[in-house]
């Protein structure tokens, strides 16, 4: 979204990363039931308002899918609002498209259907080339030589990206990043196995909500893809010519699910649960499921994990994220699941 805004011309601050000083305020001014993202992003949003920002610029959503992200935003607006803190939000997507031009024109100025449109281009432009260094930051961090090598080139390429802002300019650059990345040093032979990280698009994004789940099973000789990468999110439901690939997958994907659920209840279970299949399908030897305490769609995703975790005979780990959880156990749990993966995998 970074280089969209500087396609519009309009600053975008250097986000706070999330923590636990953030959460503990979530915690104790979000009602007792709320989930656990409700509660961080509360926190954020306060940390935010300290900051002197009062406008949020959030992709909204009001379809089936959306799961609650509505009672996030505007529920936590309101609680901040009854305690004194001031700010607006302006939302995109799911809203008609009139309604998202109108959004764009009310934080990035006056402009034409036809700007905002090219502006709305370069989004998706930058949305590729990021998902893409990441995926293959994905597949060669558990194999470099040199520890924290793959991370430097990701954060390295991550800061050129930032700085764009023309359309084809991301992708562009996401070229010369791949070109750059054979120059690190990477051991093919060393025996790397492959499991499959899920969970709702809230757990599996944010760093601070998984406790940098795929970096640690990297280090333990696993290797995980990111799940619902944020391209297939916005490619697979908005049919652009030049990716129509993403539309084939997001499909294929929905396809795979049926045999385990017949309609898709909230969120983007069968988007989750094809990519679950497909790692089975490609070799993947067990399966990590991060979910948040209160979270609808993990509540309904677990059962369904465990039915093809029988299927395919793979380990499953489910994680429960609460504001108790420690990062501590959860490396310990990771180790004994990447132990008995290896064993189950030897036999």
């Amino acid at each position: 979204m970074r280089v969209m805004f500087n396609y519009f011309g309009k600053k975008f601050i250097e986000l706070p990363q999330l923590n636990d000083k953030m959460l503990r305020w979530g915690e104790a001014n979000a009602p007792e039931y709320s989930c656990f993202p409700l509660k961080a992003y509360m926190g954020f949003f306060k940390a935010l308002i300290d900051m002197d920002v009062h406008d949020f610029f959030v992709y909204g959503a009001t379809t089936i899918r959306s799961c609650r992200y509505m009672d996030l935003w505007e529920g936590g607006k309101k609680i901040l609002a009854d305690k004194g803190y001031d700010f607006n939000i302006h939302y995109w997507g799911g809203f008609g498209t009139m309604n998202i031009f109108k959004q764009f024109q009310g934080i990035m100025g006056k402009c034409s259907k036809a700007k905002i449109a090219v502006g709305i281009l370069v989004y998706a432009d930058a949305l590729y080339a990021v998902d893409k260094l990441n995926d293959e930051a994905n597949k060669l961090r558990p194999r470099e030589v040199k520890a924290g090598s793959v991370d430097a080139w990701l954060k390295k390429w991550y800061e050129k990206m930032k700085k764009q802002k023309k359309l084809g300019k991301p992708v562009k650059i996401m070229n010369v990043g791949l070109k750059d990345l054979k120059n690190i040093e990477i051991d093919n032979d060393r025996e790397i196995i492959k499991v499959a990280f899920v969970g709702d698009v809230f757990k599996v994004h944010e760093p601070f909500f998984h406790f940098d789940t795929i970096k640690k099973i990297n280090k333990l000789g696993l290797e995980a893809r990111q799940p619902i990468t944020f391209s297939l999110f916005f490619f697979g439901q908005n049919p652009i010519f030049f990716r129509s690939d993403m539309v084939k997958k997001f499909k294929n994907y929905q396809k795979k699910a049926k045999k385990y659920m017949s309609s898709s209840p909230t969120s983007y279970l069968d988007i989750s649960i094809g990519e679950v299949i497909e790692d089975l399908e490609n070799g993947a030897k067990g399966i990590i499921h991060f979910q948040s305490f209160g979270c609808m769609p993990d509540i309904m995703f677990k059962p369904i994990l465990d039915r093809i975790a029988k299927d395919y005979n793979v380990p499953i780990m489910h994680f429960m994220r609460d504001t108790h959880a420690s990062d501590g156990a959860y490396q310990t749990r990771l180790e004994a699941f990447s132990d008995l993966v290896k064993r189950k995998s030897k036999k």
